[in-house]
């Protein structure tokens, strides 16, 4: 997942290795910055989680189909000063997809519930705005 907007950029990688599983995240202040000396990046965080953590996620992601979301919410203008802009990519043994949307986030309870567990896993806090 990646939460870009005019001020930060925010990445959670989660994954499957064997039989281990982790969490990964990094918070960014510069992602639209062309000026390369102010772009600042909190290093690389990591932690392992649960097996049963790792299901709830997946049971996550079933619940809101994203498997068969469309790739986009619109392609109308968004003013991305004002709107957060969100990536959500995953890959399995047969497939990638990847979903893009502006915030307000489409009318998806599952999706905003699986965000917000990412964010959970992690400990950062980050508001997000609530569908509607």
């Amino acid at each position: 997942m990646c939460m870009p907007n005019a001020h930060h950029e925010f990445i959670i990688s989660i994954q499957k290795k064997a039989n281990t599983y982790s969490i990964s995240w990094s918070k960014s202040n510069a992602v639209w910055d062309t000026d390369s000396k102010k772009a600042k990046a909190d290093p690389i965080q990591s932690k392992e989680i649960s097996e049963n953590e790792w299901l709830e996620f997946v049971k996550r992601v079933d619940d809101m189909r994203f498997w068969q979301m469309a790739q986009a919410n619109g392609d109308e203008e968004h003013d991305t000063t004002t709107q957060d802009a969100w990536l959500f990519e995953g890959k399995d043994n047969k497939r990638y997809h990847i979903i893009c949307w502006w915030e307000p986030m489409p009318h998806s309870k599952n999706l905003y519930s699986c965000l917000k567990y990412l964010l959970e896993l992690t400990g950062v806090k980050v508001k997000l705005i609530k569908p509607y």
